[in-house]
């Protein structure tokens, strides 16, 4: 039982790892067909404008150098979105894992995970595991321990002639009690395998002493992860909201023939840009939120394994 509780925390980790790389994936590649099409809309008015003069062919022709840019990196990211598609499918090989299946929002956004404990830690598939090894090595030792004591018997026996008595005693059954103690000479057998389960049993305290010292080095690093991220985000919505304001001003600019077209694709590059790394952030914060679920076995509550 738990040999299968285990190997569900590690399916249930990686297909929760490959289901946010899909979902990233997916993201970015939306935000790149966005991008995509705001060039195409303004290809678009800038052939019109060069057919009546209004603008120069070195403008349309910086035009359609971005949009070329920007299909490049919308086939790039469509590639990514397959691939992540076709490993999720692994785990989920029912379902329809389409781009509009994606949510536009992270179920995390905001929240702060509980703080992990060590009855958490305790109720682990791998370190029950290994109280279950020690409970059967202290049960070795104990027969170990047996080879090297004293036996003491208590015997009776009963005996009836048959054929009658030799000459001389008379006819009667005999009935004979006695105590025998046995104490073993050569124990060498016995302390030999005393000497080897407490080698086990120290390996053993090695063993779990290693795996604790893990998981509270994991259960900082996830914390560190999670409060760094959950400030990265604040400044990175910040930066996306004034990135946006910046290339929407610049678009109108352009409309009025107060900008340059080099100067919109420069301002909704890194507009898109920022767009992205949220989308990283995010998914690397929705990712610790998952490693915060395997650290504390919450990742398997409610999975039948018997």
């Amino acid at each position: 039982r738990l040999d299968r509780q285990q190997k569900a925390v590690e399916i249930r980790t990686k297909s929760g790892e490959a289901y946010w790389k899909w979902v990233a994936a997916g993201l970015k590649y939306q935000v790149a067909t966005s991008w995509r099409k705001i060039a195409e809309e303004r290809q678009v008015w800038m052939e019109k404008k060069f057919h009546f003069g209004d603008i120069s062919a070195l403008k349309l022709e910086d035009n359609r150098r971005s949009l070329a840019k920007r299909h490049s990196e919308e086939s790039k990211t469509q590639r990514d979105f397959e691939i992540a598609r076709a490993w999720l499918s692994l785990y989920l090989p029912q379902e329809e894992l389409t781009l509009e299946r994606i949510a536009k929002s992270f179920p995390n956004e905001g929240l702060t995970p509980p703080e992990l404990k060590a009855q958490a830690r305790d109720q682990l598939p791998q370190f029950k595991m290994l109280e279950n090894e020690g409970a059967r090595l202290a049960q070795e030792r104990r027969f170990a321990d047996s080879l090297r004591l004293p036996d003491l018997r208590v015997g009776v026996e009963g005996a009836h002639d048959l054929g009658g008595p030799p000459k001389g005693r008379p006819q009667q059954d005999q009935l004979r009690v006695g105590l025998r103690l046995e104490i073993p000479i050569e124990n060498r057998k016995g302390l030999g395998k005393d000497r080897e389960v407490e080698h086990k049993l120290r390996s053993l305290n090695h063993r779990r002493l290693w795996l604790e010292r893990e998981w509270e080095t994991r259960g900082q690093q996830n914390r560190v992860t999670v409060d760094t991220l959950t400030e990265q985000l604040q400044w990175q919505n910040l930066e996306l909201e004034k990135s946006e304001k910046m290339a929407k001003a610049e678009a109108e600019k352009l409309l009025q023939g107060a900008s340059d077209v080099f100067f919109v694709n420069i301002r909704e590059q890194d507009a898109a840009e920022v767009r992205l790394k949220l989308i990283e952030t995010n998914v690397m914060r929705e990712l610790a939120f998952l490693e915060r679920r395997m650290l504390d076995g919450s990742i398997i509550e409610g999975v039948a394994l018997d």
